[in-house]
């Protein structure tokens, strides 16, 4: 009888919300959040959360005890979209990472990472998963059938003129969101799947499906001065 393969994964989130660096062991995780350091050091010049990710690394190493990062299967690092720095930093660190252990990466799209929280997405249902650029601008992606309708960005103001009645908003609607979502259908992520599990879900099913780059192929997700153009199928 064969034996199941064991997989291991580095995690790489450069999301300033939430950045952390997590280590999938074969169903197990062992994760940092770069606001545990910030938090550690009050006092110290503001500083963004994806400065602190490699502060994340070494302390997964360490937590790792006998787990050799050099037998990890691959890399997986958000794309974006996102902070520019946040993003710069995240692919740096997969990058070079890769490289040096000639291991290859797996790009999740910051969009796709936000839908996957919401659990069953239905098919039939037209989403518009929306991210916070620099506030009050927000990042848009429209999908039907899972599929890439349009995608660019936005003020909260002009949200009306992107979506119908029928469409359904899928962000994080904090105290801090300039989206009034009360007069759309929307699903807030807050309560939902974590972005910790959404990212090792879509990791392992991307991994498995050899989805899996060189590092040299590995490109950012910039929409910031892109023209959003709707796709024909």
């Amino acid at each position: 009888m064969l034996s199941r393969r064991r997989v291991k994964l580095l995690l790489i989130n450069s999301n300033e919300a939430n950045a952390f660096i997590a280590l999938y062991n074969d169903g197990e995780l062992i994760v940092t959040y770069a606001k545990e350091f910030i938090e550690k050091q009050e006092k110290q010049p503001r500083v963004k959360p994806s400065d602190r990710l490699i502060d994340c690394l070494d302390d997964v190493i360490k937590k790792s005890n006998d787990i050799l990062l050099s037998s990890i299967d691959a890399v997986a690092v958000i794309t974006g979209p996102g902070s520019f720095t946040g993003i710069r930093v995240g692919l740096s660190i997969a990058k070079g990472f890769a490289d040096a252990l000639e291991k290859k990466i797996i790009p999740i799209d910051n969009f796709i990472l936000t839908l996957n929280r919401i659990g069953k997405i239905e098919t039939d249902k037209t989403y518009c998963i929306v991210l916070p650029a620099k506030l009050p601008e927000y990042y848009y992606r429209t999908m039907s059938s899972c599929r890439e309708i349009e995608t660019g960005f936005f003020f909260p103001d002009e949200i009306s003129a992107k979506i119908n009645e029928k469409t359904i908003l899928v962000g994080d609607f904090n105290d801090e969101s300039q989206i009034n979502v009360n007069y759309f259908r929307y699903i807030d992520v807050q309560n939902m799947k974590s972005e910790l599990d959404s990212m090792t879900e879509l990791s392992l099913l991307y991994f498995n499906e050899n989805k899996a780059v060189d590092p040299g192929e590995i490109e950012p997700l910039y929409i910031k001065d892109f023209v959003a153009k709707k796709k024909q199928f």
